[in-house]
């Protein structure tokens, strides 16, 4: 949602959080950050030359530092890409810059493009620290932003043109979030058999990022939780509470939205997240988000830990994960999840290319990791899947090789007419050789 709340700042607004555009003589300003903030720039057709970080603050919508990578991801990706000036204290912008550089790095490439990315980020971020004594920073012959008691203003030609403390949020969120929870049934029984739900598929150029959550022996293991994770777990009718386990297939900004707000709430209810992850993947969600939680990330979490290849027996289930052909400094997971003799998979962000991985005689990347999974949820694209995903027509000959049935996800075109595209708000449960479809029936509308 946009709202206009002067002639000169308008406010993008989701859920609880929010962002300020202000236009200057100087250029546009944003100041702050939220999660999928790429989504609703791209959407509303917003580039802004200037950003003020403010200090980090979470609550159980998302962080103020959230949504940084993706928006200088893709930048990066752009054809013209602009330079941005990041404008804050010294320990904001360290902080926000490391967290960034750490996804960046992430972007898939041989060593050569890895080091072209470097040197384009370097060249296309700016940082200016907020001085100690004069506490202003100019941005042009007629516009400054003075950083005074907590707040923040912009004067533009010697007006006043936008003040933080008067335009912020008195939102009580988790006051909020409790009296949203109160419209859901907690008590809702956990189905005993294996199932999967679409939290969201990433099919459409503004749609949610691929998200899932299975379902077996009374459990629900959520797979890369999304961006505002607990309002949308509530649009669904479905308890936060009823989750019972986090998995992190990669450590990239789509794949690990959710968790700074999930980490809020198990801060606030005194109540541990089990997080499934590598120690890699961890380690980096630790350099990440620490400084969140004043570095005490290992208070808040108990870590289950992941070897590709090796099943781990969970929770009456079987859990196995694989190295994704991807190429980057480190590779997602594909995940399969098993339970009373039926499996599930999701393939992760990976590359599926017959000829490539005959070339390379790696089975584990074929469909040969699927041949026993009643349902797979594979990454597809139709036209430009980009380096380290998969072509359409290529999954299509997974298809033919295997049983079970294949859903696509994250297939990115505007408009998309495919038979076996996945669909969000939908339960998927193999039985037999077959497939049960339904959809959620509980679902509540969201009132910011």
């Amino acid at each position: 949602m946009i709202k206009r709340l002067t002639p000169r700042v308008l406010r993008i607004k989701n859920s609880f959080c929010s962002v300020d555009i202000v236009r200057t003589s100087a250029g546009l300003v944003r100041v702050g950050g939220m999660p999928d903030l790429a989504r609703f720039l791209k959407k509303h057709r917003i580039n802004t030359d200037f950003v003020v970080v403010l200090p980090p603050e979470v609550s159980m919508s998302g962080d103020n530092h959230a949504g940084e990578e993706s928006v200088l991801g893709n930048e990066m990706a752009s054809s013209l890409p602009k330079v941005r000036t990041y404008i804050g204290e010294a320990g904001d912008l360290f902080n926000l810059m490391r967290r960034v550089r750490a996804g960046v790095g992430l972007r898939p490439g041989d060593e050569t493009a890895r080091r072209a990315d470097d040197s384009l980020f370097r060249r296309l971020v700016r940082t200016v620290a907020v001085p100690a004594i004069s506490r202003r920073v100019r941005l042009g012959p007629r516009t400054e932003i003075l950083f005074m008691d907590d707040n923040v203003e912009i004067v533009d030609d010697h007006d006043l043109v936008y003040d933080l403390r008067e335009h912020q949020s008195r939102l009580n969120v988790s006051y909020r979030m409790e009296r949203l929870f109160e419209k859901i049934n907690r008590r809702q029984r956990t189905g005993t058999s294996l199932g999967i739900f679409t939290v969201g598929a990433a099919n459409g150029p503004f749609r949610r990022s691929a998200s899932f959550i299975v379902q077996y022996a009374g459990r629900r293991v959520w797979i890369d939780p999304c961006a505002y994770p607990l309002e949308t777990l509530a649009r669904y009718g479905l308890p936060v509470d009823s989750i019972t386990d986090v998995l992190v297939t990669y450590d990239s900004e789509e794949h690990i939205a959710g968790l700074p707000a999930l980490l809020k709430r198990a801060r606030e209810t005194r109540r541990r997240i089990d997080l499934i992850a590598t120690e890699q993947v961890y380690a980096s969600v630790k350099s990440r988000f620490g400084y969140l939680f004043e570095n005490k990330l290992d208070k808040l979490v108990n870590l289950v830990k992941v070897m590709p290849s090796v099943p781990l027996p969970y929770h009456k289930g079987i859990l196995g994960v694989r190295l994704n052909f991807y190429p980057s400094r480190r590779s997602p997971l594909g995940v399969k999840i098993g339970y009373n003799g039926e499996e599930i998979a999701l393939s992760g962000d990976t590359c599926y290319d017959e000829n490539a991985i005959a070339a390379l005689a790696r089975p584990d990347y074929g469909w040969q990791w699927f041949r026993n999974s009643g349902i797979v949820f594979h990454e597809a694209d139709l036209r430009d899947p980009g380096p380290g995903h998969s072509l359409y027509r290529e999954v299509q000959k997974l298809k033919k090789k295997i049983r079970g049935k294949v859903l696509i996800y994250r297939a990115s075109a505007k408009r998309i007419f495919l038979p076996n595209l996945c669909r969000e708000g939908v339960w998927y449960e193999p039985r037999k050789g077959r497939v049960r479809v339904r959809r959620q029936s509980v679902r509540l509308k969201l009132k910011d």
